[in-house]
């Protein structure tokens, strides 16, 4: 699940209605901690009664923004804050805490963006006169509410409602679509592209295991076990099926090898999506010495410093156990990557050679890897080991003679 922060100032209607959503099952994201720049603000106590870490971490007189910030920054890196939830924060965020979460701070606005940007959006609504009204959830830029939107909420608004009954009306929406939103931003299902989001939808056959993957790694259970009990099983990493679980959220699908697994078990991996780094997220490498040690007892730290190596190791331990249970034969992981890359991994801002840390652990099992420099080679050996296997003789690769 990915850690979450949320920022609030005030009652915490929003905090709440994000607390009863995280509580739900299968829930991708988990609220690490709250913060209020108001020592008095209700939603502390919202926060401390739902047992989540809440703190007070006030703007004082003479205390430069940046400091502030940088004070923020701080409190929320060492819950593992990974995207940021402002719900009813009443302070424009500077550069500090925005470089800190790159497109990761989330924002509810309580108008149709771009109408009615900054305070009482509501009543500016109300006064305009508008037909319709809403709720949008942003991600923050500089900018005032300016941030690409993800997603808005929009009803009609009756001729004689007057702006307290269009506040209380918004607000029901706000507390239905910041939630979902959220947990959809955390599923990586909403990507930026050219500053403006889009919708990730798998292809029909990768629907059942995106939702696999997204159940074992975003919600942080086991997988679930295979539709064909005894068939074949391949690990496959999560970016090479054209899932967008890498740090800049785009696709990474390597051609010919979804086309190749019709026959077969697949487990979708991504041991960074499992540790809850986050999509964007910083990137990361390993900082000791390359070789086998660093893959059996990493040092791995972000693009910030931060340290996430027991986070990523666990993730790690977990998948590796997981591939075991399945009876996984073969894995197809993506190439120079800090945990799953088998020839090359990135090591103190270079590539040097592999194996990563899961990758390590899967070849001590005995299965077989493979990566996108070695695809082929990859297909054949499925060609050869793999398929017979599954009662199907005549099954090979789209390269090869056979059929699919």
């Amino acid at each position: 699940m990915t850690p979450i922060g949320v920022l609030v100032s005030g009652r915490g209607s929003n905090l709440a209605a994000l607390i009863a959503r995280a509580r739900r099952p299968g829930c991708p994201f988990r609220i690490a901690c709250v913060v209020s720049d108001q020592p008095g603000a209700p939603a502390l106590e919202l926060a401390r009664e739902a047992g989540i870490p809440a703190f007070t971490h006030e703007k004082l007189p003479g205390v430069k923004k940046h400091r502030f910030e940088e004070g923020l920054v701080d409190l929320l890196r060492a819950h593992g804050v990974r995207v940021v939830a402002l719900a009813g924060y009443m302070r424009i965020l500077g550069p500090t805490l925005l470089s800190a979460f790159p497109g990761r701070v989330l924002n509810i606005h309580p108008s149709l963006l771009p109408a009615f940007p900054g305070l009482h959006a509501q009543e500016q609504a109300h006064a305009a006169g508008v037909r319709y009204a809403g709720c949008t959830v942003h991600l923050v830029d500089a900018g005032m509410d300016t941030g690409p939107i993800l997603d808005q909420a929009c009803f009609r608004v009756p001729p004689d409602l007057d702006v307290g009954s269009l506040l209380a009306r918004i607000l029901e929406h706000e507390h239905r679509l910041y939630p979902e939103t959220l947990a959809r931003f955390c599923r990586h299902e909403l990507l930026i592209v050219d500053g403006r989001a889009r919708t990730f939808s798998p292809p029909a056959p990768l629907r059942p295991l995106w939702e696999a993957f997204c159940t074992a790694h975003h919600a942080g259970t086991a997988p679930p076990s295979p539709a064909a009990p005894g068939r074949p099983a391949v690990a496959v990493s999560a970016c090479l099926l054209g899932f967008p679980c890498r740090y800049d959220g785009q696709s990474r699908a390597a051609p010919g090898l979804i086309g190749a697994l019709g026959r077969l078990d697949v487990l979708p991996v991504c041991p960074e999506v499992l540790a809850g780094l986050g999509v964007p997220r910083p990137r990361i490498q390993l900082e000791n010495e390359p070789g086998p040690a660093c893959a059996r007892s990493p040092l791995i730290r972000d693009e910030h410093g931060t340290d996430v190596t027991d986070a990523l190791v666990d993730a790690v331990e977990r998948v590796a156990a997981w591939c075991r249970e399945a009876g996984v034969l073969a894995a197809f992981l993506k190439e120079n990557s800090p945990s799953c890359g088998t020839l090359r991994v990135p090591c103190r801002g270079a590539r040097v050679p592999g194996p990563g840390p899961l990758a390590q652990r899967l070849g001590d099992s005995g299965i077989r890897l493979f990566t996108e420099e070695n695809l082929e080679e990859g297909l054949d050996w499925l060609d050869k080991n793999i398929y017979p296997c599954s009662g199907d003789p005549g099954t090979t690769h789209p390269s090869g003679a056979g059929k699919i």
